[in-house]
């Protein structure tokens, strides 16, 4: 008797997990968190491909804000030292917190650095200058867009596996929790 009740649970317990309780919406979760933090990564590496050039034109009008220049090139540095190699290995903590505050300091800088501009008229009248203020502004604006999409997609992923019936497939796919950027 004991061995047909424990048949009849552990059939009505698989029945309910592959009847789509959750396996489908968890992988669809998993899979937006990877496409956002994909994108996250090639708007960064974008953006910090963009700011050697805007470097070199500060340098060339404004040679005495050494400063500034090296804030930015350490910033740009700082992004591309924690860089993820893939949108897999944006899930760590650790890897989430560097990445997104290596972003901050490289937006920060190179706003400071825009900022000076005013002090220089020759700089703000140059084309190559304008032509890279206006796309690193542009950039700084769609990665502040996909920090949030990428938050809002691990909210989502978490949520998921976080919840009943959910959470028990998720428990058995192994799935982990995914790092919020904060």
């Amino acid at each position: 008797m004991r061995h047909w009740l424990a048949a009849v649970l552990f059939l009505i317990l698989s029945a309910s997990l592959l009847s789509g309780c959750g396996y489908r919406q968890i992988q669809a979760e998993d899979e937006q968190v990877l496409a956002v933090a994909s994108e996250y990564i090639v708007l960064s590496q974008r953006r910090a491909d963009q700011v050697p050039g805007l470097v070199r034109i500060v340098q060339t009008y404004a040679p005495n804000e050494r400063e500034a220049l090296e804030r930015v090139g350490s910033a740009r540095a700082a992004v591309l030292a924690h860089m993820p190699a893939s949108p897999d290995a944006l899930g760590g903590p650790a890897t989430v917190i560097a990445f997104s505050q290596g972003n901050l300091a490289l937006s920060r800088a190179v706003d400071g650095l825009l900022a000076i501009s005013e002090n220089y008229p020759a700089l703000k009248a140059d084309a190559g200058f304008r032509d890279l203020q206006a796309q690193l502004e542009e950039a700084g604006g769609r990665i502040d867009a996909v920090q949030l999409r990428y938050a809002d997609a691990v909210r989502a992923y978490n949520t998921e596996i976080g919840v009943w019936p959910s959470s028990l497939l998720a428990m058995l796919m192994g799935a982990k929790p995914k790092a919020e950027i904060r």
